[in-house]
């Protein structure tokens, strides 16, 4: 196996974690909602799960999509918690873990693949 197909595996399997994470956190999302909790969970399920299905296509796109997914991660847990380390991080762990394996970089060669010649000299 090449080492680019061996990313594009890696991208695919990333994209479909975070594409079934969203779905469930969405889903955990619609029940809490329906109990009169917050609409977070569900926007964040529906970000993240979106997140999943560009990276499942090889999207630079998802990469913004994700950011601004943790960024309002972060803004609602310092709304809940304040500025609490301890009771920050079980809020913005488990997002910040999924951003990271989005941005890993073994498959940075693969997101290359459609932008100009110009972008992909930088990317």
């Amino acid at each position: 196996m090449s080492r680019q197909a061996g990313r594009v595996i890696y991208a695919r399997i990333i994209g479909a974690i975070i594409f079934v994470y969203g779905l469930v956190l969405a889903a955990a999302g619609a029940v809490l909602l329906s109990y009169g909790g917050t609409v977070y969970y569900l926007a964040a399920g529906v970000g993240t799960g979106v997140a999943g299905f560009l990276t499942l296509h090889f999207r630079w796109s998802a990469l913004i999509v994700y950011l601004a997914v943790f960024a309002g991660t972060v803004a609602w847990a310092i709304s809940e918690a304040g500025l609490e380390f301890w009771l920050l991080m079980p809020r913005v762990a488990a997002p910040l873990v999924v951003g990271l394996l989005l941005w890993s970089p073994w498959w940075w060669p693969v997101r290359t693949q459609g932008l100009s010649p110009r972008m992909e000299k930088h990317a």
